[in-house]
């Protein structure tokens, strides 16, 4: 008896003693250099494949070292969700390439706590109201179909195999900038073409030059800006960001010289109205801090619209084009649902569930967002039997997410079915994070799947994609960035239905 009491205090001694060794530390990972910590592992390569390959070697909860700063990487789903509902989570930790865009910590990426909670919901709130599922979203709808039906006018005429994405950013542009600022210019006027497609370039001019941040390490290690302002890109971002914040700024100050109660008409005009009607010096909508959480706020609106949906749509037709009988299957589903009389609607969604498998399966391969943006706790919190400190960035490693084979079997195989269960419905996968995942959840998801789904199917409705030519090999491997993004690439066209009227 005594014998068998001695072996189980031990016992439990011996796991009292692991505990406390492991308590305070964190888990393993690839070991860091003084001061740059293991940025010199991943500069100018391929970060989304070496965090998985660190997987393999230190498991799906391992530490990185940015400079000083720690990182929790975490690549099991269900661990990524148990931490990120955490309200400890919602810290933002804050990068070079987005604080010189907002010009301080204003807005909502830029920011936590109650500001950003307050910053967040109004956005949501009012991007809600004037988006597809708002009070205008017949007009809205009508006027997205109308701009693709222009797209589709323009490229039509086109006897060459073409580059569609420069074209469909600038849809999409035009698209956004009218849920944000109602176009800016009357409706149909040389003025307005123009400035849709200013605002494109001066996005994405900032957009190229985050993600050279981004390669270069100036995201994670904000001095290289003191030391080497224009080889880590520095610059060319302060430039990029300083013209698109410029032209935020000026049009919000425009609306409050001509500012009428009530009269709402788009995002930057219910801006407009909660800076003109806030009188609480705590809110943070008041005063010259208000004017620039405003402009911040509208700011993130406007580049990060710029960028998701148009390269979202870019792999669609990459992979689309390279597997006719995904792209057949899809034709068809568009012809039975839809057929040739009459443009989509949002209504017709439900009733498509081989696109959304599409969809989903793109979204997963491509993993645009490959680690989202990074989270940094707001306090200690004991998470798999580890204590985070206060301060860590947290990293979910979401690219792994969609490609670990435990998962998915054959993570490399483009294939839609693997969301279609036996009665041909569609199956959602907890595993898919594609807008990322917990109280921090992209806002903008509802639209960006919105206009997707009406420019997908109204072209598929009328055309085909091909590869350029016979000889094209497809390259999957994507363009590294802040974004994952398809490598240039043209396709040729095959028209196989009427233009009917949107």
């Amino acid at each position: 008896m005594i014998v068998e009491f001695c072996l189980v205090l031990l016992t439990f001694l011996l796991l009292l003693y692991k505990s406390l060794r492991k308590r305070g530390k964190l888990p393993s990972g690839p070991p860091p250099l003084p001061f740059i910590g293991n940025i010199h592992q991943l500069l100018g390569k391929d970060v989304h494949l070496k965090f998985s390959k660190w997987v393999e070697e230190y498991g799906k909860l391992y530490t990185v070292q940015f400079g000083t700063k720690r990182a929790l990487v975490i690549s099991d789903p269900k661990l990524i969700k148990e931490l990120f509902i955490n309200p400890a989570s919602t810290g933002r930790f804050v990068m070079e390439v987005f604080l010189v865009l907002g010009r301080g910590r204003y807005g909502i990426v830029n920011t936590d706590g109650s500001h950003w909670t307050e910053q967040k919901n109004f956005s949501a709130r009012t991007l809600k109201s004037f988006g597809l599922s708002g009070i205008g979203k017949i007009v809205l709808e009508q006027q997205i179909l109308r701009d693709i039906q222009e797209f589709l006018d323009k490229i039509r005429v086109e006897t060459q195999s073409l580059c569609i994405f420069d074209l469909t950013k600038r849809l999409n542009c035009n698209v956004m900038w009218k849920v944000i600022a109602s176009g800016g210019n009357k409706k149909g006027s040389e003025t307005e073409i123009v400035h849709y497609n200013h605002v494109a370039e001066l996005t994405e001019d900032y957009l190229n030059s985050m993600g050279k941040g981004t390669e270069t390490g100036l995201a994670f290690l904000p001095w290289l800006k003191y030391i080497a302002p224009e080889l880590s890109g520095y610059n060319h971002l302060k430039s990029a960001a300083d013209k698109v914040y410029d032209l935020v700024a000026h049009h919000i100050n425009e609306r409050r010289k001509v500012f009428v109660k009530g009269d709402v008409k788009d995002v930057m005009d219910a801006y407009v109205e909660k800076l003109e009607l806030c009188d609480d010096p705590k809110s943070t909508f008041y005063g010259k801090n208000g004017l620039r959480n405003s402009i911040s706020s509208t700011l993130e609106l406007v580049t990060a619209s710029g960028d998701t949906t148009p390269h979202t749509i870019n792999w669609i037709m990459l992979y689309l084009a390279h597997h006719q009988n995904v792209q057949q299957k899809l034709c068809e589903e568009i012809d039975r649902v839809i057929g040739s009389d009459r443009s989509p609607s949002l209504v017709d969604r439900k009733n498509m569930p081989y696109y959304e498998a599409v969809l989903q399966e793109i979204l997963r391969l491509s993993s645009l967002g490959w680690m989202g943006i990074p989270h940094q706790l707001l306090n200690d919190v004991e998470f798999e039997g580890y204590t985070l400190p206060k301060g860590l960035i947290i990293l979910p490693n979401l690219f792994y997410v969609h490609h670990d084979p435990e998962t998915w079997g054959d993570p490399e195989n483009f294939r839609p079915e693997r969301f279609i269960n036996e009665k041909g419905s569609f199956v959602r996968h907890e595993c898919m994070m594609p807008f990322g995942v917990g109280k921090r959840l992209c806002y903008g998801e509802s639209i960006a799947r919105d206009i997707i789904f009406l420019f997908i199917v109204r072209f598929f409705q009328v055309a085909q994609v091909f590869p350029e030519s016979l000889e094209t090999k497809p390259d999957f491997k994507a363009k590294f960035g802040f974004l994952l993004t398809a490598k240039p690439f043209k396709v040729n066209l095959k028209w196989r239905g009427k233009m009917v009227s949107s």
